[in-house]
C-alpha cells in the first residue's frame, strides 16, 4: 500500500509572503526531499479560501496555506527513506518550522471511476 507523507504550513510570519514561501519551498526543500531513497514524488498544494456561500472568504490566520505531500510506493520504501535519511539542512528547517507546520503520515486507498462503474 502507498503512503503519503503530509506537511500543512499555517499561516506564520514565514508563511505570509506566499509567493517567497512557495519559491522557497520550490527551490530549497522540494529538491533536497527528492533526493531521499524511498520519495517516488512530491506534491505541492496552494490552498485558496473557497466558500459555497460566501465566494470573497478573507484568509483565516488559524487555517492552513500549503500542503506538501512525499509519497512512497511501500511501508518498505518509507521505512528504506526512514533509516537512510541523514539530510541535516532538512531537518533543521523541520525544526525551525514548528511553530507553523503539522505532519501526518497516511495510507492511501485509491478509488478510480473505471474500477467502480
Amino acid at each position: 500500500m502507498k503512503l503519503k507523507f503530509t506537511m500543512l504550513f499555517r499561516y506564520h510570519e514565514e508563511t505570509k509572503d506566499t509567493d517567497a514561501f512557495a519559491n522557497y519551498l520550490r527551490t530549497q526543500i522540494i529538491p533536497n526531499i527528492l533526493k531521499i531513497k524511498g520519495i517516488s514524488h512530491v506534491e505541492l498544494c496552494h490552498f485558496v479560501p473557497f466558500s459555497f456561500i460566501s465566494p470573497n472568504v478573507e484568509l483565516d490566520e488559524t487555517k492552513y496555506l500549503f500542503q506538501l505531500d512525499m509519497y512512497y510506493e511501500s511501508d518498505e520504501a518509507f521505512q528504506q527513506a526512514v533509516s537512510s535519511f541523514n539530510d541535516s539542512f532538512l531537518v533543521e528547517e523541520m525544526i525551525r518550522a514548528g511553530d507553523y507546520i503539522d505532519l501526518y503520515l497516511s495510507y492511501i486507498e485509491p478509488f478510480y471511476k473505471e474500477e467502480m462503474y
